[in-house]
């Protein structure tokens, strides 16, 4: 059976594949970012899963609507199982000092929450995934985001420095304001050199309550 899995990508992208092929292209939409199901690569190395071309994503056949949703779905699931989740503390990345590795939403495995006390609230914790290439798919793995509240205790600012990875923030540590200029500043340097990898200048803050990544609106900066 084919498998597939999920790739981020900017809505520009999107939109110069959908140029590329009349055909399907399942994707769902979040905010600016894009989610488009591809084919798993016969060797999955992290050249080929950061990869994305249109022979990845094209459909000959067109998909109903629930038929799509299992797909999504499955192709979800199948990121995680490929690609587990990675939190770093952004501080000790030069060293390769790995907080949590590997599928640290086991609920069965306990973690100090207090060690990241010491994280800089202009650093925050960078969210990725096991082969460091289209690490942004993590936020939207199953029970990720309750996790990363568990560990922080705390809701957090959610923003993506690239389609690699996502930066996470305690809202006890940092201001909306502090987060969207720091978001804002990276990707005005890094687009430069990788504009395919850019995602969006967006700040999403996850509640609890409702366990729901939500946007930030510009009126709360």
């Amino acid at each position: 059976m084919e498998e597939f899995i999920l790739k981020p990508v900017c809505r520009s992208v999107l939109e110069g594949l959908l140029q590329s092929w009349n055909g399907s292209i399942i994707y769902r939409c979040f905010g600016d970012i894009r989610l488009v199901v591809a084919r798993l690569p016969d060797n999955p190395g992290p050249d080929n899963l950061m990869n994305l071309t249109i022979d990845d994503v094209k459909f000959i056949y067109p998909y109903e609507d629930h038929d799509r949703d299992l797909l999504f779905s499955r192709a979800l699931l199948t990121s995680k199982a490929m690609m587990p989740p990675r939190l770093y503390d952004t501080e000790r990345l030069e060293s390769k000092d790995l907080l949590i590795s590997g599928d640290f939403t086991d609920l069965s495995v306990l973690y100090d929450r207090y060690s990241f006390g010491k994280t800089s609230s202009r650093a925050g914790l960078r969210l990725t995934t096991s082969c460091w290439c289209g690490g942004a798919i993590s936020v939207f793995y199953p029970r990720v985001l309750d996790r990363i509240f568990y560990i922080l205790d705390s809701e957090f600012y959610v923003t993506f420095t690239s389609v690699h990875e996502a930066r996470i923030h305690a809202v006890r540590d940092a201001t909306s304001h502090e987060v969207h200029d720091a978001i804002v500043n990276w990707n005005r340097i890094h687009r430069k050199s990788a504009p395919e990898e850019y995602l969006t200048d967006k700040v999403y803050r996850y509640c609890i309550n409702r366990h729901e990544l939500q946007e930030v609106e510009y009126a709360d900066w």
